[in-house]
């Protein structure tokens, strides 16, 4: 498995605020390459570092290395 992987958030609890995430088959080492899919309900999480990877846009939207 690759570092970087794009998850699915399926469920929502708003009395407790907990989320479940499912794991896409997507996955890549640099999650640059999947910054197009970060649209709603999506995330990129560090498989290496447990956490999830937020990338900075700049202001033409696009991704900031």
């Amino acid at each position: 498995m690759k570092r970087f992987v794009l998850e699915h958030l399926i469920e929502y609890n708003e009395e407790t605020n907990v989320e479940r995430w499912e794991r896409t088959c997507l996955s890549v080492d640099d999650p640059f390459q999947l910054s197009s899919f970060l649209v709603n309900n999506y995330r990129i999480y560090d498989t290496h570092l447990n956490w999830v990877y937020k990338i900075k846009y700049d202001e033409n939207g696009l991704p900031i290395k």
